[in-house]
């Protein structure tokens, strides 16, 4: 079912108020036409056929019923006093029938006023036309239709409202071409002109009572192309014909022409003005597929330079490279002025560090910066010059020195955005039109806005990982002066170092893991905001958009609870009762991210394990697997198949976990030195050579067994981990 927003909710109402009250001034003036004796007001021209005064009677009801029903919300009350006043009405309308076919008269014609007028005339005095009657019926029918509680039939009511029209419509342009064709011993315009056009208000006041039911749906739709195409075509199919033909009569009365010249003119008439109508709305329907071909072309640019700014944590340079693309996709010249947030304490404005051009070379940093960037950012506030004047200098301009490099830049439009994160400005995106022959829309400046929103999320990202890393430079500092200071503490050191560097190694992963959740509730947010600014927000869509938010929120609320999990230190911590299989998914959660950006595919197989606890430390079973997880990524990354497997499965003992890779085993020479402290066999810098010697302690503490699975196609690592600490099982080798 369509959904009837307030404001187009009143604008119908409106309109069936105005066709209703159209139709009772109509019946009103009828009525003290037949009460003082006027035959103006009961027939308009003498030559015309009057107005019954039945007929005006069945008009005022009729339009106290669709005043009753003017909207689809009205009460059951209103619906059921609308339904009592169609039923009078038809009830005259078939006891006129009845009269017509029976012969019999059952002295309702006459019952208001006298018609000593419709003596001898085509029908008996005072009585309504059949054709007139039969409007009457129909109209009631669509009535009983739409107000039915059981179930609405609003197409087949609005079918029988379109009879109406149509047999109305016939008899008006009757007395409009002054033409009277006879069918048997009847005429079809012998409904009065003023009938005729008290029909056709009903008619769109029934209507426009349901503009969202029905076929009405699409005519009075005002967010479909469909629905304007619909209403033009509508409207011209019932003037331009009409008229046409009027003009051809016309000309022919006069003598200008004869009957078969007539023909042929009203077939070309018709013929340019709705070849005129289908190349006017062909205008209009390319226009904006012109339109939506821009807003796709920017959707997909915006997709694309997302991508960018999370590419890497070197946001200037990933910054450099998004103005590259986007410049002269939505710029000539693009300028991005960055406030060093390190060593700018005072809120100096810098110059712009980053600026590209397509047609000119881009100014020198020093005479740039009091430019637009530096209003943006004192301000921090957008602002939006859509075409350029002299006034336009004036205000981004703050001496004669600035206003003569504007001149020089020629601008004809210009966008400047800031970029702020929680309140904070970080700097300023500029973006300057020099051709003529396109200027900044609305739609480019909310683009721009978007861009700066996702920019101030990569900076900010960026600068929370330059916090990590160095808060993992200090950890590893103090742990280095640890271990001089105090030999005692060496194992604990070597544990925390072995955290951190897998840490490390997985923060790439960690940072798309939480930045894209962010980049999706930022996105979304900023999408409720403006609908909800500009009065588009339904509340379906608003649930929708919430549900959104909270599910990528808990998202990132798992990764931040895996990190801080295997972030502390927990040797001192008892052993205590886990879920074997919550813990190795939580551990994935946090490499996950890392896998899918380069193409490994990750197989789990925990179905064996479900809801089965074992005593353990957590933290401890995370660092392990995170270890044998970022050797099985750095091992497969150079295959051309890569893949990671991990499975469970229970015995009598315990829980056998196996992780295999696609690569293609550990060399018989290196295999004897894999467990040993310190030995890698990674480039220097890359690894400790702490990780397998280290999880092979941790799974001993825990009375397990980590070992090496020879002679498989592939490498194979396992850990075995006993259900409870009471006793040393005796494991089999697999």
């Amino acid at each position: 079912m369509a959904k009837a927003y307030p404001s187009q909710q009143l604008s119908s109402v409106k309109v069936v108020r105005i066709f209703a009250g159209l139709t009772l001034i109509i019946s009103f003036i009828v009525i003290i036409g037949w009460a003082l004796s006027i035959p103006t007001l009961k027939s308009v021209l003498p030559t015309f056929i009057t107005m019954k005064a039945n007929t005006a009677i069945s008009f005022i009801f009729c339009a106290i019923a669709a005043l009753l029903i003017e909207s689809e919300t009205v009460s059951a009350r209103r619906k059921i006093m609308a339904r009592l006043c169609v039923v009078m009405v038809m009830t005259i309308s078939f006891l006129t029938l009845a009269e017509y076919l029976f012969q019999y008269n059952f002295m309702i014609d006459e019952l208001l006023f006298p018609d000593p007028g419709g003596v001898g005339g085509k029908f008996p005095p005072g009585r309504l036309a059949p054709i007139t009657a039969i409007n009457f019926i129909l109209f009631g029918f669509a009535i009983l239709l739409s107000t039915s509680f059981k179930k609405n039939y609003y197409q087949t009511a609005q079918i029988a409202i379109f009879l109406v029209f149509i047999i109305s419509f016939q008899a008006f342009l009757g007395y409009f071409l002054g033409v009277t064709y006879t069918f048997g011993i009847t005429f079809y315009s012998q409904m009065a002109i003023h009938t005729t056009m008290a029909f056709v208000f009903l008619c769109l006041a029934y209507l426009f009572s349901y503009p969202n039911r029905g076929f009405m749906a699409l005519l009075a739709s005002c967010e479909t192309r469909a629905g304007s195409l619909v209403r033009n075509l509508t409207i011209a199919a019932i003037v331009i014909p009409p008229f046409v033909t009027w003009m051809c009569i016309f000309g022919e009365r006069l003598g200008l022409y004869d009957s078969n010249f007539s023909i042929l003119i009203r077939v070309v008439g018709n013929v340019i003005f709705f070849l005129l109508l289908v190349w006017k709305n062909g205008v209009t329907l390319h226009d904006l597929e012109i339109k939506d071909i821009k807003s796709e072309r920017r959707n997909a640019l915006l997709v694309h330079v997302a991508k960018e700014l999370i590419s890497s944590f070197d946001y200037r340079s990933n910054i450099k490279n998004v103005i590259q693309g986007i410049v002269p996709e939505m710029a000539d010249l693009c300028l991005v002025n960055l406030i060093d947030i390190d060593i700018d304490k005072d809120g100096q404005i810098l110059a712009p560090d980053i600026a590209y051009s397509h047609l000119i070379t881009p100014p020198s940093p020093g005479s740039m910066h009091c430019f637009a960037p530096a209003k943006a950012i004192l301000t921090g506030t957008s602002f939006y010059i859509k075409k350029w004047n002299d006034s336009s200098a004036v205000q981004i301009a703050q001496s004669d020195e600035h206003r003569e490099i504007i001149r020089r830049l020629s601008p004809k439009s210009l966008i400047a955005v800031p970029i702020t994160f929680q309140g904070k400005i970080l700097g300023a995106f500029t973006a300057i039109l020099i051709k003529e022959e396109r200027l900044y829309e609305q739609e480019d400046f909310a683009w721009f806005e978007e861009l700066a929103v996702r920019t101030a999320t990569a900076i900010n990202n960026a600068l929370l990982y330059k916090e990590l890393v160095f808060q993992s430079e200090e950890k590893e500092k103090r742990a280095a002066e640890l271990v001089v200071a105090n030999k005692a503490r060496e194992e604990e050191i070597i544990f925390s170092t072995s955290r951190m560097s897998a840490l490390g190694e997985m923060a790439s992963g960690i940072a798309h893991e939480i930045n894209n959740p962010l980049s999706i509730i930022i996105m979304k947010g900023s999408q409720l905001i403006r609908k909800f600014e500009t009065d588009t927000l339904d509340q379906k869509e608003l649930e929708e958009g919430l549900k959104k938010i909270v599910s990528t929120a808990q998202r990132i609320g798992k990764v931040v609870k895996g990190l801080s999990s295997i972030s502390r230190n927990s040797e001192d911590d008892p052993m205590k009762k886990m879920r074997l299989d919550i813990v190795i998914e939580e551990t994935i959660q946090l490499s996950r991210e890392r896998y899918n950006s380069y193409s490994i595919k990750l197989h789990t197989d925990l179905a064996a394990i479900a809801n089965i606890e074992i005593e353990g430390r957590a933290s401890q079973i995370m660092q392990v697997l995170l270890n044998l997880l970022n050797n099985a990524l750095d091992a497969v990354l150079p295959l051309p198949d890569k893949w990671i497997a991990i499975t469970a499965t229970p015995n009598d003992f315990g829980v056998v976990i196996t992780m295999t890779d696609s690569g293609y085993g550990i060399p018989h020479q290196v295999l004897a030195k894999i467990m040993q402290p310190f030995f890698t066999t990674k480039e220097a810098g890359m690894g400790t050579g702490l990780g397998l010697s280290i999880s092979k302690r941790m799974i001993e503490e825990h009375q397990g067994q980590f070992y090496y699975q020879k002679n498989l196609d592939h490498t194979c690592f396992v850990i075995e981990l006993p259900y409870s600490q009471g006793a040393n099982p005796s494991w089999p080798q697999l």
